[in-house]
């Protein structure tokens, strides 16, 4: 009886087991490397993964940007943490994917363009409108002096008609200056016409421009919408069969450089800090390409150095 009981403790001690070492095996490496292994003694072999053709990246400038992401890495401790190695299948692929995250920062990109845009676009206006005002101004001091000119021009007609008509020589001074009214009326005929197109003209770029104003205040509330949300700029993610680097947004190569530097130190099994001037920091964006001490600090216990 105590033999049966023996081998029924033996077998359900090898049943936990067994499920424990399965878990540990599938979920667990991550675990074990940190705590069984040691970065620091074999460099980690990295290499270029998918890139997708959106991010307008080369492959030599992604390339470039793993590669000063590392030497992050290797100078901090002036040995080779990570190593570009393209043909080793076994090196960790750095991937790119476009999808809805770098989509929000080419939205935004566009948004500074157009935005920059309309400022150019808002002066523009601001001329054209100062110069219908000037045009307007002159128009208006025109057609006064006109009025004065045709008043006075009116009472001469009328004084010379109550004397009983003009001298012959009244009579050709009056028909000089009717002549010049007729042609100044003229030219302020021209002049009005000129200033309507203009309002016409200037009417129809302010409606379009107030148009463009409201599209892009529209795409910048689903912006702002979609940018009030957090997501990961990047993920490093260790299994029991497969290792990888994937990079989902960036917002100039200064910020591609972070982003695979922050996921290299994943790598090299260091967790997030709460320096916000860290490459492992969890929420920083384009800091300074060089490690904090929390970052060097993390690094040595990683590698075991006192």
């Amino acid at each position: 009886m105590r033999r049966a009981l023996q081998i029924g403790v033996t077998v359900l001690l090898l049943v936990v087991i067994g499920f424990l070492g399965s878990r540990l095996y599938s979920q667990g490496v991550v675990v074990y490397d940190r705590y069984f292994t040691n970065p620091c003694d074999t460099p980690l072999s990295y290499r270029l993964g998918t890139i997708d053709t959106r991010f307008n990246k080369t492959s030599d400038e992604v390339v470039d940007a793993l590669g000063e992401a590392a030497d992050i890495w290797n100078k901090a401790l002036g040995k080779e943490l990570l190593v570009y190695s393209p043909n080793d299948p076994k090196a960790i692929p750095v991937n790119m994917v476009y999808d809805e995250r770098q989509q929000t920062i080419a939205v935004g990109e566009k948004l500074d363009s157009e935005k920059a845009n309309l400022d150019t676009e808002r002066q523009t206006l601001d001329q054209a409108q100062a110069a219908y005002k000037a045009a307007q101004s002159s128009y208006t001091r025109a057609q006064q002096a006109f009025e004065l000119k045709y008043q006075a021009y009116q009472s001469e007609v009328k004084a010379a008609n109550a004397n009983g008509g003009a001298t012959p020589e009244e009579y050709r001074r009056l028909n000089k200056i009717s002549a010049e009214l007729k042609t100044e009326q003229a030219a302020l005929n021209q002049q009005a016409d000129a200033l309507n197109q203009l309002s016409a003209t200037l009417k129809t770029k302010v409606d379009a421009f107030n148009q463009g104003v409201q599209a892009v205040n529209n795409v910048v509330n689903v912006f702002n919408a979609e940018a009030d949300k957090d997501f990961d700029a990047g993920r490093y993610v260790k299994t029991a069969t497969s290792t990888r680097i994937t990079i989902y947004s960036f917002s100039s190569y200064k910020e591609l450089v972070f982003e695979v530097a922050h996921e290299f130190g994943h790598a090299l099994s260091l967790e997030h800090n709460n320096n916000s001037a860290s490459v492992m920091y969890p929420y920083a964006k384009a800091q300074e390409l060089r490690l904090s001490p929390e970052d060097l600090a993390s690094l040595k216990e990683a590698c075991r150095i006192e």
